[in-house]
């Protein structure tokens, strides 16, 4: 084949795929359209727009129609000071005459599968039902904390001494910078804050009729928060503030310039913590468990013969050797032997990541042996997913 003939060629495959993926896209959106009619066109266009383009799009078809599918949505990962990649699923969802057939649970499959070959450590989810999930290993990793924002009393006089306003692109640099500074302090994994990060959440919120937006105390900035409208109140989907200003006399004035701020609304906002009450809001799922552990140390030096099972993903099943020390973590296979402590691929995301007791996961079996050693594995410490699909 000639030179020429090698490029018409390259250039014609290259066009049947911008087709096909442009296909895969509106196929995608018509079943999205369907399935979630809640979602207002204005979102699924910013969607369209900002995320499709780098989502994995599985789908199910039928009859030559689309009638299931599950969108993969790439995020880099704070994991206890390293970086790793994450895929946040969304848009789980199946037409109603195609339920209960086997479409999710085949395309879960194959993509868990995929994952594991892209050797990504942890998947996550929100789920609109637990028990879809559970029966797949998924966990619950971080409990969202909602509160009302006019239960507490505030100082708006005091409020008035801070100033509120829109974040803008040539601030997205350094707004991200505190962002990932407070949430270092007090969490141990996060989607990752980079300036990309805040330009697609300011799009996002802008499709919704919101904003990403700071608030400054004499010129310096001492909160980042993102809101929406939703219905008849306003749902601060996010907020993030120095450690300094969540108490006393300055938690008075912060509570005060926010209720300025949305004057005559109804207003819901999530925290790290300081403000509402806790609820169950992601799952996750270990995904290539040799990655996954890589992210945790020990207090001391530690060899834990480990029993894995995992019905989905073979390479997660089996015995394995856990060397882990103070700033290291491997995991070897090993043949069958009698193992310290042996238990689900479920309940070893619930202990390591989920902060559930090993006591309390009742598939756990462990020698004594097995208990001090668990007692030496840092755990992680807090988790923060407040991204909203």
């Amino acid at each position: 084949m000639t030179a020429e003939k090698e490029e018409l060629e390259y250039v014609k495959k290259k066009a049947e795929m911008s087709l096909w993926v442009q296909r895969e896209h509106k196929e995608a959106r018509e079943l999205w359209e369907e399935i979630f009619p809640e979602d207002s066109a204005s979102f699924l266009d910013y969607y369209d727009v900002w995320k499709a383009p780098e989502a994995w799009i599985q789908l199910r078809h039928r009859s030559g129609c689309a009638v299931s599918m599950i969108q993969w949505n790439p995020y880099p990962v704070w994991m206890r000071g390293r970086v790793v990649r994450s895929f946040y699923l969304v848009a789980v969802a199946t037409r109603p005459a195609y339920r209960h057939q086997g479409c999710m649970t085949g395309l879960l499959r194959e993509g868990l599968a995929e994952m594991a070959e892209r050797k990504v450590p942890f998947v996550f989810l929100m789920p609109a039902d637990k028990d879809i999930y559970w029966p797949f290993d998924f966990r619950f990793i971080y409990d969202k904390t909602e509160g009302e924002l006019s239960d507490l009393p505030f100082d708006a006089e005091a409020g008035d001494r801070l100033e509120i306003d829109r974040l803008e692109p040539e601030e997205y640099a350094e707004a991200a910078a505190f962002l990932q500074e407070q949430l270092m302090e007090s969490r141990d994994v996060f989607t990752l804050r980079d300036a990309a990060y805040l330009e697609r959440m300011q799009a996002e919120c802008a499709s919704e009729g919101g904003a990403l937006e700071e608030i400054r105390a004499e010129g310096n900035r001492v909160g980042v928060f993102s809101w929406w409208p939703e219905e008849e109140r306003i749902v601060i989907r996010e907020l993030v503030a120095d450690p300094v200003w969540e108490q006393g006399e300055k938690w008075a004035q912060l509570l005060g310039a926010l209720q300025r701020r949305f004057v005559g609304h109804q207003v819901k906002v999530v925290t790290d913590g300081f403000l509402g009450e806790k609820k169950p809001a992601i799952m996750g799922r270990i995904v290539c468990l040799k990655e996954f552990l890589a992210a945790f140390a020990a207090e001391e030096e530690t060899e834990l013969l480990l029993q894995v099972r995992d019905p989905l993903l073979p390479e997660n099943d089996g015995c394995f050797r856990w060397a882990a020390g103070p700033e290291r973590s491997k995991l070897k296979r090993v043949k069958e032997e009698t193992p310290d402590m042996a238990l689900g691929v479920g309940d070893l995301i619930s202990w390591l990541f989920g902060g559930e007791e090993l006591e309390s996961l009742p598939g756990c079996r462990m020698t004594a042996e097995g208990r001090r050693k668990a007692a030496r594995i840092r755990t992680l410490a807090g988790t923060w997913f407040n991204e909203e699909v």
